[in-house]
């Protein structure tokens, strides 16, 4: 299991704690201590918050030797604007 992995999921649970918990955990700690990791999960799981426990859910699976959930980015499903659609936001205004 890669720390960089780890490291970028447990980057997303401490925006989502302090945001939803008002909680600041120590990200590189979290790596490296699977207890310390596993204390985080749980306190995130038990607040409540779907966001919050997606993320717990996605750092558990990379605990317990399984890869991570990928996450459906908004920029991988959205199409890119038609040629139209860009000129007739330009025509007639300020670039």
């Amino acid at each position: 299991m890669a720390d960089t992995e780890k490291t970028a999921i447990a980057a997303h649970l401490y925006v989502a704690l302090r945001r939803v918990a008002n909680r600041v955990i120590d990200i590189e700690w979290m790596a490296q201590n699977e207890e310390y990791a596993r204390a985080i999960i749980k306190f995130a799981v038990e607040q409540g918050n779907e966001e919050l426990a997606r993320q717990a859910l996605r750092y558990q699976a990379l605990l317990d030797g399984e890869p991570a959930p990928r996450e459906a980015s908004a920029r991988a499903e959205a199409t890119p604007p038609s040629a139209d659609t860009v000129k007739k936001r330009y025509i007639g205004t300020l670039r």
